[in-house]
Order: structure tokens, then C-alpha cells, then sequence
């Protein structure tokens, strides 16, 4: 099993998500952008992505806050998803990045292509 932080930019923020494949199967497989709960990119969700890739799939849980860091005040939680609840343009673009990093991945099928999420991320 192979894992790996993987820096990408959307809305002028550095994010940095999280790769999980077994290198070990051959061919190209489907891939699954994992999307974190409300706090941020956390054990939970690189579990589900290395859990994932063990599964047979390339895995990428991505990060919605910035630098890979979970947020740990409620309210600035609270305050971002409202904000994008109100406007989703900006987890939009943050979510079309973190695919993009997914479907280049070289063992991933761009043509197959799912998504799972936890909390604020499954909306």
C-alpha cells in the first residue's frame, strides 16, 4: 500500500490531500474522491481512502481547508459551511481540484469515478 500527501491549489489556497493505491494490482482501476467531515481531512478519512485502495480502488481524500490541517474551533467550522452552504462555488472549486489530482493519477480510470463523503462533505 502506497500513501502520499498530495499539495494542490484552488481559490489562491495551498490544500493538501491524501493518496491511498496498491501499487501491487495491475491496470488502470476506478477511482474515489473521499470528502472529509466538517472539521477538516482527518484520521477518519485517510482511513476510508487507505481502507479504499485496499479494496481495489485509487483513493483520494481530499481537503476542503487548506494545508491538510483539521480546524478545531466549532464555530469557524460552522462559519465555512455556511458560507459555502450559501455559495458553493468555493467547495466547488476546491472539490474539482481535488478530482483532478484523482483522475491523473496514472492508475486511475478517468472514466469511472465515484465519490463518498462524511457529515457537511456527502451534500
Amino acid at each position: 500500500m502506497k500513501t502520499s500527501n498530495i499539495e494542490y491549489h484552488a481559490d489562491d489556497v495551498r490544500f493538501l490531500g491524501y493518496l491511498a493505491i496498491d501499487e501491487q494490482r495491475p491496470g488502470r482501476r476506478p477511482g474515489i474522491l473521499v470528502a472529509h467531515e466538517g472539521f477538516g481531512l482527518s484520521e477518519h478519512a485517510k482511513d476510508a481512502a487507505r481502507r479504499l485502495a485496499e479494496a481495489g480502488y485509487v483513493a483520494f481524500a481530499l481537503d476542503y481547508h487548506g494545508d491538510g490541517n483539521p480546524l478545531s474551533d466549532i464555530g469557524e467550522v460552522m462559519s465555512r459551511i455556511q458560507a459555502w452552504m450559501a455559495n458553493p462555488d468555493g467547495s466547488l472549486a476546491r472539490a474539482r481540484a481535488a478530482l483532478d489530482v484523482l483522475t491523473r493519477q496514472a492508475h486511475t480510470d478517468p472514466t469511472r469515478i465515484a465519490g463518498i463523503g462524511y457529515c457537511y462533505g456527502a451534500r
